[in-house]
């Protein structure tokens, strides 16, 4: 015990020590557009140290929402380039490894020394992935993502997601069945096999029976256990994943501290192979759809940042300053409520990697003209910061397509069968395939890749349609490959023409007809957005942009826009709810949040929802309602609050004028 408090204790010390740095040094050194960096210092008279005052928590700060944000991205540009992964496995640490117990002193148990069971879960899963990636126990894998967890009470286990080959991806349920059991194996036959099985992949006792579990929810396990018996595994669909094969076989097996017994309803999927040779609980899952993805870095369902803005007085030698803006307190934010297990202090002193993915993905800038960061520390020259534009990814992609095109033409005066060189027709994203970035020495600039082996990814980073002019980069960047300059990039060439704006040209390449840009944007957001944030995507093309069939919009995204919702059925009664009933309440949390800006679905020519009343079989809210009795509520509510506080009232009396507000506008709908 006294080990795991020193381990969370110097972790904390080093984390706090780590983010003390950032907040307190974040003045000296500065990042800014160029051209707002320009006015700043001829509005300032030179002076730098007060340009830029944000105060956050970066995203290449291990653990932090956009370092996480990012690793997501990053995890989906792998899936777009690779395909979608093809099993979804679970390791967990098994604390009575012998490698462990063997070094354990008299007295201790393995909860004592957490820094043992890192090293040990550490060097058995590099084993692990080496047999997945190298030892080929699925198939070739062209893809892999990791990610390192720690249970509340202290053991780490891991996410994998490998991307098979499309020769050795799983297709028919007789693959399935190659790759994943769900069932107990014959004690005689195979004795060690149904010890393992016995020991790490059981779940339960729960059910109707066990309501205390801690897997029970609402009277149900929320894992779905205990499981139907089948015959014979079932193909997957959009919503369930594949349903295994479960014989009543009548093989059982009885827990002796217990007493309960077990059979195939009880068994989490694994492979023989698997916890045979690590010993240890391995749930192999057949992943058959995105959402899986999404659960690896289940964060994301928190949903985007959000940056709080302040205006504080800055003291300045006892003399009140002008109000300066001041950002969200993001490291304060990350650290209210952190909680640290002595398996992650351990981990995390120990220098150990939390995540992997393969292969690399290269991040790549997305900026207008001007608008290149500036990083500059308050006592630089401003002079000299003004005289360095920076050079950026974007920037470098045109001083190389440059140079390669005019090479490409003088070799053309020499020999008319000349090739040009690959950068000519690669597009932005795609180009980290064929060049490498490199940021020393200075200036930074692309060079040619001599390595045709483990290729990186490109990804540009997302960019929103509110953003005007960088959205429409953005487009132009995806479908013009290599171009040399802003301008090249605004030209066209039937007729040629220098068009004005980033907008104008992709109109006349015809980028921006039958909702294209729009249908693009959903499309690829979909990847990586839960259904909340595409519903609020959805909202802000309609608000902010022309779009000119929001229907066909609708029609085509509405299953991408409803995915929480599908989630939710699932988790109550997947049996029972039906599509419509889903689309229903998404056009109706559409519909709310529209009204907040004073339109309504009816100006975008969308279904209008049925309103969502009691009693009119919509599962998901009556399912909700039946947890409560409206005469008790009635009670407690009379009881409780006479005792709010001043600022509690008025939070109540919000809610009720929120709920009103709703209630009004449902009857205004229906004409009620």
């Amino acid at each position: 015990m006294f080990v795991s408090s020193w381990l969370v204790n110097q972790f904390s010390k080093v984390e706090s020590r780590n983010l003390h740095y950032l907040r307190t040094h974040q003045h000296e050194l500065h990042v800014e557009q160029y051209h707002l960096f320009a006015d700043a210092v001829a509005t300032k008279e030179g002076q730098v140290g007060n340009i830029g005052r944000p105060i956050i928590l970066p995203s290449n700060y291990t653990g932090s929402p956009r370092h996480m944000n990012q690793l997501f991205q990053d995890a989906m540009a792998i899936v777009r380039n690779r395909g979608t992964p093809s099993l979804f496995l679970t390791y967990t640490c098994n604390p009575n490894w012998i490698e462990i117990k063997q070094e354990l002193k008299d007295g201790e148990v393995p909860n004592d020394r957490p820094d043992l069971i890192c090293r040990v879960f550490k060097m058995k899963f590099d084993e692990f992935m080496k047999d997945l990636t190298k030892g080929n126990v699925f198939g070739k894998i062209t893809g892999h993502i990791h990610v390192i967890e720690f249970q509340k009470r202290g053991l780490p286990h891991a996410h994998i997601l490998p991307i098979l080959s499309s020769e050795d991806r799983p297709r028919t349920t007789d693959d399935y069945d190659k790759f994943v059991c769900a069932m107990l194996p014959d004690k005689v036959v195979n004795p060690i096999l149904y010890k393992n099985v016995t020991s790490f992949m059981l779940h339960g006792p729960c059910g109707a029976l066990h309501p205390n579990s801690p897997c029970m929810k609402d009277g149900k396990c929320k894992f779905g256990y205990p499981k139907p018996f089948a015959n014979e595994t079932t193909e997957p669909t959009k919503k369930v994943n594949p349903l295994y094969k479960r014989e009543d076989d009548g093989r059982t097996f009885v827990n002796e501290d217990t007493g309960f017994e077990y059979d195939n309803q009880n068994v989490v999927p694994y492979n023989e192979y698997l916890i045979q040779k690590y010993q240890c609980h391995i749930n192999v899952e057949i992943c058959s759809n995105i959402m899986t993805v999404k659960y690896l870095y289940k964060y994301v369902y928190k949903g985007s940042d959000r940056a709080v803005v302040s205006v504080t007085p800055i003291e300045d030698q006892g003399h009140q300053s002008e109000p300066a803006i001041t950002a969200h307190d993001e490291i304060k934010d990350f650290q209210d409520g952190r909680y640290i297990s002595a398996s992650e202090a351990a981990w995390r002193l120990l220098d150990f990697p939390l995540h992997s993915e393969f292969p690399n993905v290269v991040r790549l800038m997305v900026h207008l003209p001007g608008n290149e960061p500036v990083y500059y520390a308050p006592t630089d020259d401003p002079s000299k910061i003004l005289h360095n534009i920076p050079v950026t990814q974007l920037t470098g992609w045109f001083a190389f397509n440059k140079i390669k095109k005019e090479e490409y033409i003088e070799r053309l005066r020499l020999d008319i069968n000349a090739q040009p060189h690959p950068s000519l027709n690669t597009l932005y994203h795609d180009f980290p395939s064929i060049a490498v970035w490199k940021k020393s020495p200075r200036p930074s600039k692309w060079i040619d890749r001599t390595r045709a082996t483990n290729l990186p990814v490109g990804r540009m980073h997302f960019v929103q349609p509110s953003e005007g002019e960088r959205f429409y980069l953005r487009q132009l960047l995806l479908n013009v490959p290599g171009a040399t300059s802003f301008e090249d990039l605004k030209t066209t060439h039937d007729p040629e023409e220098v068009h004005d704006t980033f907008k104008d040209a992709c109109l006349a390449r015809r980028l921006l007809h039958d909702n294209s840009e729009w249908s693009s944007c959903m499309m690829e957001a979909a990847l990586f957005s839960t259904g909340k944030q595409l519903r609020n995507l959805f909202i802000n093309i309609l608000l902010f942009n022309e779009v000119n069939n929001p229907l066909d919009l609708w029609n085509t995204y509405k299953y991408d826009m409803s995915e929480d919702f599908f989630y939710r059925a699932t988790v109550i009664n997947m049996d029972q709810v039906l599509d419509d009933e889903i689309l229903n309440l998404t056009l109706t949390a559409i519909s709310l949040d529209l009204m907040l800006h004073g339109k309504t679905l009816q100006d975008y020519s969308l279904p209008t929802p049925t309103p969502v009343l009691p009693g009119q079989g919509y599962i998901l809210v009556d399912q909700e309602r039946s947890k409560y009795d409206a005469v008790t509520q009635g009670q407690l509510r009379d009881q409780l609050t006479p005792k709010l506080n001043q600022e509690q009232k008025s939070i109540y009396d919000e809610i009720l004028r929120t709920i009103t507000v709703v209630q009004n506008f449902n009857q205004a709908q229906t004409g009620l």
